[in-house]
């Protein structure tokens, strides 16, 4: 694995944060039952291009908003105002789609499902939540 992704593994391993091996250039996981097996498992055998992804749920209870859109990153970061998260208390990443964006945010408590789709009343994009959601992380 890259020196860039061996830094950025640690350095998310340091927050709380669950990552895996995606397979290089790639959006799909390595490994096989990514979704229960242990970090530090995942990333025993990976490849040295492998890219980083970050699991939803762990230690920090990370979800993820991926916001598509500006509309979408307007009215999402409106309301997480509202719920009294400001706008520096939450990481926001770029996407390699043209104006995308990823804001991790913890929970606490429950959630059902994995994935839902935003309402087209807030924009494209959605809600990904707990140990079956993954987003491409920085520097993939």
């Amino acid at each position: 694995m890259s020196g860039f992704t061996d830094n950025a593994r640690i350095m998310y391993d340091e927050l709380g944060f669950d990552t895996l091996p995606l397979i290089g250039g790639g959006k799909r996981a390595y490994a096989r039952a990514w979704q229960k097996r242990l970090p530090y498992r995942l990333w025993q055998n990976a490849p040295q291009d492998a890219n980083i992804g970050i699991r939803g749920g762990g230690l920090a209870d990370l979800a993820f908003i991926d916001c598509d859109n500006p509309k979408a990153f307007e009215t999402v970061t409106k309301h997480l105002a509202g719920l009294g998260y400001c706008g520096n208390s939450y990481p926001v990443v770029r996407t390699p789609k043209k104006d995308g964006r990823h804001i991790y945010i913890t929970l606490t408590g429950v959630l059902s499902g994995e994935a839902r789709d935003l309402s087209k009343e807030v924009g494209d994009g959605e809600f990904r939540y707990g140990a079956g959601a993954f987003v491409v992380a920085p520097p993939s």
